[in-house]
């Protein structure tokens, strides 16, 4: 009676010890085969335990070589060189530490005319320094402190995107070259994050427009590109994304 007894605890026991590890199976990182990948987790009942009723503790881990995916990012972005420190969540193609912005002001004008002599020769084109609106968090220090000292930004490049249904893709990127932070105002309501106007003054606009299918693929760019300084149209090099 006692040996049985004895067996029969070893069994519990050997049981129990059993039903702990397979727990502990999840989340390893060994590729498990063969493959069954659901929302980038791919699950296996190779090296799983296999119980007496037949049942199998699969192993899972994650897909690390699938590519990373956007993480806090909204339809318009800004990205500043990191040399400012400026930085914040937002993560996608070809975004970094980008800040999400709340909406976004820019645009050029041309003095042109052709209401007067015979000809309509261009004049000099006017671009509007980029006025950007975004909730404060702990950049708005370091916004402040550029207006009241003048430093130069090497470059901010601004990101126009659309969500496809399951990721999001540039449609427009614009980079700014050689920027100064030339204004700072702050508006707050009781209860409410604090919303900042912030305006950028720049020298060199490089701006580029994708067509893309319906994977999100771009199929064609265009651009453009100015020196305010120079009145002239230097070489516009855009990314692939």
């Amino acid at each position: 009676m006692i040996k049985l007894f004895t067996n029969t605890c070893f069994i519990f026991l050997f049981l129990s010890t059993t039903v702990l590890f397979a727990q502990e199976t999840k989340g390893v990182s060994m590729a498990p085969a063969p493959e069954l990948e659901v929302n980038g987790i791919i699950f296996s009942s190779s090296g799983g335990i296999k119980f007496p009723d037949g049942t199998i503790q699969t192993t899972a881990y994650l897909n690390t070589g699938s590519p990373a995916m956007d993480m806090d990012l909204s339809g318009l972005v800004i990205e500043f060189d990191p040399a400012t420190e400026i930085e914040g969540p937002a993560m996608g193609d070809g975004i970094s530490k980008g800040l999400n912005l709340e909406s976004i002001s820019e645009g050029s004008s041309n003095s042109s005319t052709t209401h007067i002599g015979t000809g309509g020769g261009s004049g000099s084109p006017s671009f509007q320094d980029l006025t950007i609106s975004r909730q404060s968090d702990a950049n708005t220090a370091i916004f402040r402190s550029y207006v009241g000292t003048g430093t130069h930004i090497a470059y901010i490049e601004v990101f126009y995107l659309r969500y496809t249904g399951s990721k999001y893709v540039i449609d427009h990127k614009v980079k700014y070259e050689n920027c100064l932070i030339t204004s700072f105002s702050m508006s707050h309501s009781d209860g409410g994050t604090p919303s900042e106007s912030i305006g950028i003054n720049f020298q060199k606009a490089c701006y580029c427009s994708y067509t893309r299918d319906a994977a999100g693929a771009a199929t064609r760019t265009t651009s453009f590109s100015w020196d305010v300084a120079a009145n002239s149209s230097p070489a516009c090099v855009c990314d692939h994304f």
